[in-house]
């Protein structure tokens, strides 16, 4: 267990649950561990400070409880405790998969400072710029280190790959695309995985494009469904009837997220229709009945935004027998 965070950081307003996961830990096995960090996410949104809940939990003995910690803090980049530490206990953590998990925790840093353009030249912050980024210093430290250990090759696999998660919105610059191309060119899934991520966060050029489009059909789940995310944040529509294809598969458990995707990519509306009947012949469907709230909830999200398609939004709230359309 690695310990790098002052009483005076680590004490934070504990409910009672709170103790329950922590305490006896080294009587817990790994999957107790795992139901653990289950109920951690299923209660942190009502803490009073969850920024102190998941920095007490950081000194856990288990590493897979560091670790979801550590990624959990990726929500609070912006509380002032956050970024100091995750800067040393990317220094200090034995475990690599932990470790990993804290390149992921200071991705979203690196996504504003991205966005925001903190590290081009003719970077001028605004009065809108958080306050974390008016100085490059901070920016520029978290992304030359982070890039320095994704480069080495006496760096864990598992490090690198996380870290170069952390650095997919950079993917436009020479040096990050020349690790995506190396990460990607490696046998290990995990390692594709992680290059495909690093693409789809990318300006997306021709060549990545394709490649998104292709594993689409991998028989590997994780290196699809990566591709299945890319596809979704850049809405290729060229990618349409390989997601179709996917949510027709019974067996595939990636269809839920086909679909989400498929819809996000504003299909037609009669392709869109076509596949609704297809979906509700396939009903009853755990997988389909989760996620299909959350595409009519991110149908009226992006209505609300001036940003939907009021042909298709609300298609899956009915039965297609009942839409005098179909």
């Amino acid at each position: 267990m690695i310990d790098t965070i002052s009483p005076l950081d680590t004490t934070p307003k504990r409910c009672i649950r709170t103790y329950f996961l922590v305490s006896r830990r080294n009587e817990r096995t790994e999957s107790q561990n795992l139901t653990r960090i289950e109920e951690i996410e299923a209660y942190l949104s009502e803490s009073e400070d969850p920024v102190g809940e998941l920095l007490f939990l950081c000194r856990d003995d288990s590493a897979t409880v560091r670790g979801q910690a550590y990624r959990a803090l990726v929500e609070f980049w912006q509380d002032k405790r956050v970024l100091p530490f995750l800067q040393r206990t990317l220094e200090h953590e034995p475990d690599s998969h932990a470790r990993g998990l804290v390149c992921i925790g200071l991705g979203r840093f690196l996504d504003t400072a991205s966005e925001e353009g903190v590290l081009e030249a003719d970077f001028r912050p605004d009065p809108y710029t958080p306050e974390e980024l008016q100085d490059i210093t901070l920016a520029r430290h978290v992304y030359d280190r982070i890039f320095s250990l994704v480069r080495s090759d006496d760096t864990d696999l598992e490090v690198r790959r996380r870290g170069l998660e952390a650095l997919g919105s950079f993917a436009y610059r020479p040096e990050v695309a020349e690790l995506v191309e190396k990460m990607y060119q490696r046998p290990e899934e995990s390692a594709q995985v992680s290059a495909l991520f690093a693409m789809g966060r990318s300006g997306l050029d021709k060549l990545y494009r394709k490649r998104l489009i292709k594993h689409l059909d991998d028989a590997r789940l994780a290196v699809q469904f990566e591709a299945i995310k890319a596809v979704e944040w850049w809405k290729l529509r060229a990618a349409l009837p390989f997601l179709r294809k996917i949510v027709l598969d019974k067996e595939n458990p990636n269809r839920g997220f086909a679909l989400e995707a498929y819809m996000q990519c504003d299909p037609p509306p009669e392709k869109a229709r076509d596949l609704q009947n297809a979906v509700h012949e396939m009903m009853p469907d755990a997988i389909f009945e989760e996620v299909i709230p959350d595409i009519e909830d991110r149908f009226l999200d992006a209505l609300e935004l001036g940003d939907g398609n009021e042909d298709i939004q609300g298609l899956f709230d009915n039965d297609p027998l009942d839409d005098p359309e179909s």
